[in-house]
């Protein structure tokens, strides 16, 4: 009866496979959009706080995503089904992309460099030699010259006017045209510690030839994103024809298991023996027996006369929206009637 009762839910089990793949082929883009994501934001140099990190994570994820739509069918050797199941068409187009999202935020963002621990303990040990080693040789504070040098190499373009010491920095003031600057860096090292200008910040970028490079890398990525894409998949097709098959296949055999007429084959709108099957654990519940029995004096007749023997107890059982009645015979058999048709009967447990 176990067996049975499994037969039953076949149907309904097939009908959900386009849920179950739908649902994995969405899982499966989530995590592709936070790998991609996560790699490419690597790029950035600038500190992050949670909520810039989580949805640019989640933007460039998605762009890469598309990427790896658009370009997934440029990639060879994937036809095999090991690489279709696993999509590495996808896998490794997104990769690539995300590639080029993470050389662009390096290109974009190389002045803004943020040291980590071990970085900063070796420039300190570093400092520290130094100081040391200038001490010893009775050295003086970096000179003028040198320092206007560095602030003019740090701001690219300006000139440097003004200087002096400040403590142990010095202060080097800068123009360029009708903008004004200033560098603060070390005095003894010349190492950087502040830079101000009144530039803005959209043509400050577009003098910086590494972050007009790193756009151009984005803008050509989009683009050929773009002009590839062929729109979304449906993600319960695409898992399908991974498997060979089509979404109406899957839902044609299901259709058909509901339709299995099996011993019962009289009448027009039969549901078959899987009518049964569905009950068949319930069956054995006197409560579900006595909630389901069903009287009729007409129907218990169209039962005797086809059965030929008479008709001991009926049920109405319901088969999606349809009502089927069964009839337990004197005899070991069990027989079936939907809509006012006889639909057979079978043999019952003894």
């Amino acid at each position: 009866m176990e067996i049975a009762g499994l037969l039953s839910t076949l149907p309904e089990l097939i009908a959900l496979i386009p849920t179950v793949l739908y649902v994995t082929q969405m899982m499966f883009y989530i995590f592709l959009i936070w790998f991609f994501g996560s790699f490419a934001m690597r790029g950035i140099r600038k500190h992050k706080t949670f909520v810039t990190g989580f949805f640019g994570k989640l933007l460039t994820g998605s762009l890469c995503l598309i990427g790896s739509m658009s370009f997934s069918g440029f990639v060879p050797f994937t036809d095999n089904l090991m690489a279709k199941l696993l999509q590495l068409d996808m896998l490794v187009s997104g990769m690539l992309v995300s590639i080029f999202f993470f050389l662009a935020f390096r290109l974009i963002t190389h002045k803004d460099h943020i040291p980590g621990p071990r970085e900063i303990i070796f420039k300190m040990e570093r400092k520290v030699a130094k100081l040391e080693d200038m001490l010893r040789k009775g050295s003086k504070h970096l000179s003028e010259e040198n320092a206007k040098h560095i602030a003019e190499k740090e701001m690219v373009g300006f000139k440097a006017g003004k200087a002096r010491i400040v403590g142990n920095e010095w202060e080097i003031e800068l123009k360029k045209d009708q903008v004004n600057g200033k560098v603060i860096l070390d005095a003894w090292d010349g190492e950087i510690k502040k830079k101000i200008s009144d530039e803005s910040s959209f043509v400050s970028f577009f003098r910086d030839a590494h972050k007009i490079a790193g756009l151009a890398v984005i803008v050509i990525v989009l683009a050929a994103s773009a002009l590839f894409f062929e729109g979304f998949p449906d993600p319960s097709r695409q898992m399908a024809s991974i498997f060979g098959v089509s979404m109406d296949d899957i839902t044609n055999l299901s259709q058909s298991l509901k339709n299995i007429p099996g011993p019962f084959t009289g009448g027009e709108g039969c549901v078959g023996q899987l009518a049964l099957a569905r009950y068949s654990s319930q069956m054995q519940d006197q409560d579900f027996l006595q909630e389901h029995t069903y009287e009729d004096e007409q129907t218990a007749r169209i039962f005797e006369q086809n059965a030929g023997e008479r008709v001991v107890l009926m049920l109405s059982l319901d088969y999606d929206g349809k009502e089927v009645i069964v009839g337990f015979m004197e005899s070991p058999r069990i027989c079936t009637l939907t809509g006012g048709n006889f639909c057979g009967c079978i043999d019952g447990p003894n």
